[in-house]
């Protein structure tokens, strides 16, 4: 079971790595010019939900294949 300091963590690095520009900025900036402010923020918060549902499931060891 890991320890609680690594948890934390874990969970900072994940939140760190999404806040870095990359393609998903781009995406964001793309949907908020062609509509709008709304637009955009719903591209923002569907990106935001499939970044935290994909770190709870490597959290969970979901996130990777072994063979």
């Amino acid at each position: 079971m890991p320890e609680t300091q690594q948890v934390l963590m874990f969970m900072l690095a994940g939140v760190l790595l999404n806040l870095t520009p990359g393609p998903d900025v781009l995406y964001i900036v793309n949907q908020s010019l062609r509509g709008g402010v709304g637009s955009g923020l719903v591209a923002a918060w569907g990106i935001t939900a499939g970044c935290c549902v994909h770190v709870a499931l490597a959290a969970f060891g979901l996130g990777s294949r072994r063979q």
